[in-house]
């Protein structure tokens, strides 16, 4: 059954006369060379990703304020100005909408809240033309180069453990993701939180969405009594067969090694599966994602224990910054590693943080500020951004801002928040192209 943990999402607009370099695919982009959509059976340098085609945009065009009644200015496609196909069951234009049920302020994962009716789950406007990050692909199985398309991430998570019996939920949004531009999720599931391999595979086959799967472990408390044991050598091999061979018994490989958890202060068996994760990372050239603990020092220690390992900070993302580093003066610090510095908690804000209660969760608005910070300091080429989708009330089905959050409402905001239409095309397209590339 589908659940949720870190997933990314992307777009792959198919560029008509653009001037990019081809690329293999990445978490936030791809490079030239074999993409994360290749077939299975190539060397380890290759990035290997989904195999079904995505819907794809000219890259030539660009994305414009344009007024849309009722909306404000929103950005609308010039080959896309017309209205958007409403989901079944949606009012027509004009037709008054059902008044919404009222929710609780208290919320059971068991319990399912009735989706909101009488309302359109398609906006009425956009994102950046050939945008979408997330995580992004069709789990790295035999599937054929992504040739010159273009893919731009978008974390979501699917977590199978949290989302049990909502395949037909996650279906919807990952139709709902192409509709709007995107091609590719990055699934950060790993062992011992319900990845499930098939299910990814029939949900590509479905949706025409590339998904890519995550190798490793997640945090201390997920690890198995055997996992516990292990030697660092023996975690290397697990991580490097879940790409080359397959994980879980099946022949579908991953694409991307992560998200490896790590907790505050960090446990022998994560600080041994992070050293495995710098070998691995060492033998294949591929992309790593890391969620730290919840410590502004957790980031730097993690850096230090991979590079000491072997790994290259330049192929590796470090996640949830926005619940990580508050300080700027640090963040910067930081910054100056090398990483890639995702801010991935997008649709995200209460008001209780129940994880550490002495964190107060940024709104998006100080994400996009905090965004705006690191590219004024020069880092545009090292930024991504992201969703956390994985728990049901992050779905539209149940109210939320679902898989395309960040195309329909983040970049519009950030435009208006004066960074450029190149500066987000850097950060959804051609970030998460260098990242997912395998070297």
């Amino acid at each position: 059954m589908l659940t949720a943990t870190d997933s990314h999402l992307y777009f792959e607009p198919r560029p008509a006369q653009s001037t990019a370099a081809p690329h293999s695919t990445g978490l936030l982009g791809t490079g030239r060379g074999p993409s994360a959509g290749q077939p299975a059976g190539r060397g380890p340098q290759e990035a290997r990703g989904a195999a079904l085609p995505s819907r794809s945009r000219a890259v030539g065009q660009r994305w414009r304020p344009v007024p849309v009644p009722g909306r404000g200015a929103a950005l609308r496609s010039p080959a896309l100005a017309r209205s958007p196909a409403r989901p079944p069951g949606s009012p027509a234009s004009g037709s008054p909408a059902t008044p919404l049920p009222a929710r609780s302020t208290t919320r059971s994962r068991a319990r399912e809240v009735p989706p909101r009716s009488g309302r359109s789950r398609l906006p009425a406007s956009r994102g950046p033309a050939g945008v979408r990050c997330g995580r992004r692909r069709l789990l790295p199985v035999e599937a054929p180069a992504c040739g010159d398309q273009m893919i731009v991430t978008i974390r979501v998570t699917f977590e199978l453990r949290r989302l049990n019996c909502e395949t037909d939920a996650v279906k919807e949004e990952l139709l709902h993701f192409k509709a709007a531009g995107g091609g590719t999720i990055v699934e950060n599931t790993t062992t011992g939180i319900g990845r499930d391999m098939n299910t990814l595979k029939k949900l590509a086959e479905e949706t025409g969405v590339h998904i890519i799967a995550g190798a490793g472990f997640y945090v201390d408390s997920t690890h198995s009594s055997q996992t516990q044991a292990m030697t660092v050598e023996q975690l290397t091999n697990i991580i490097v067969d879940e790409v080359l061979k397959g994980a879980d018994g099946t022949n579908i490989k991953c694409g991307v090694v992560g998200e490896i958890g790590c907790s505050w202060p960090l446990t022998q068996s994560e600080h041994r599966v992070l050293q495995a994760t710098a070998q691995a990372q060492s033998q294949l050239g591929c992309p790593v994602i890391i969620h730290p603990g919840r410590s502004s020092d957790s980031p730097f220690q993690i850096v230090r224990i991979l590079q000491e390992a072997g790994a290259d900070a330049s192929k590796t993302v470090m996640s949830h910054l926005d619940r990580t580093i508050f300080d700027t003066k640090k963040l910067l610090e930081f910054a100056k590693l090398g990483c890639y510095l995702e801010y991935d908690l997008f649709g995200t804000e209460f008001l209780h943080y129940q994880f550490h209660p002495d964190i107060d969760m940024p709104s998006d608005n100080e994400r996009i500020a905090r965004i705006r910070t690191l590219i004024d300091e020069g880092y545009e080429d090292r930024i991504l951004m992201a969703h956390d989708v994985h728990t049901k009330n992050r779905l539209m089905k149940y109210g939320g801002h679902g898989y395309s959050h960040i195309f329909e409402n983040i970049v519009p905001k950030m435009l208006i928040r004066g960074i450029s239409q190149d500066k987000i095309d850097k950060i959804l397209l051609a970030n998460p192209k260098r990242w997912l590339t395998f070297k």
